[in-house]
């Protein structure tokens, strides 16, 4: 039931930089239908942020750039190694237009930055 939660938390916190992209638009759903799983990752035994995994290519979170094994560290600069942490990311995050999100992939940190007028539907 804990990891259920955290993984809800997480997912609200990435899914809410999607969620003003698509708030014009009929791809709404594409929100809460995507497919990925989140895990929680951790380095020498203390936790470091979430692992995704069954990311499809049509998945809202391929559309801003994250990958299968993709580990998000940081949501606007707020670490999200608890889900503490990740419901404070999704707090402050959802009203914003752009978004930066530190991520490792594969060994290396990686900033992706999401703007949400990319995604509007013209």
């Amino acid at each position: 039931m804990k990891c259920r939660l955290i993984l809800i938390v997480v997912a609200c916190a990435l899914f809410s930089i999607m969620g003003s992209a698509h708030a014009d638009s009929n791809q709404t759903d594409d929100i809460f239908t995507s497919t990925a799983r989140i895990v929680p990752n951790f380095r020498n035994g203390k936790p470091i942020g979430f692992k995704l995994f069954s990311i499809s290519p049509e998945d809202i979170l391929a559309k801003i750039g994250l990958k299968n094994g993709d580990v998000v560290m940081r949501i606007n600069g707020i670490t999200v190694d608890s889900p503490d942490k990740a419901l404070e990311a999704y707090e402050r995050s959802k009203r914003l237009s752009r978004f930066v999100v530190a991520i490792l992939r594969r060994g290396q940190e990686q900033t992706l930055v999401v703007n949400l007028a990319d995604f509007r539907q013209k």
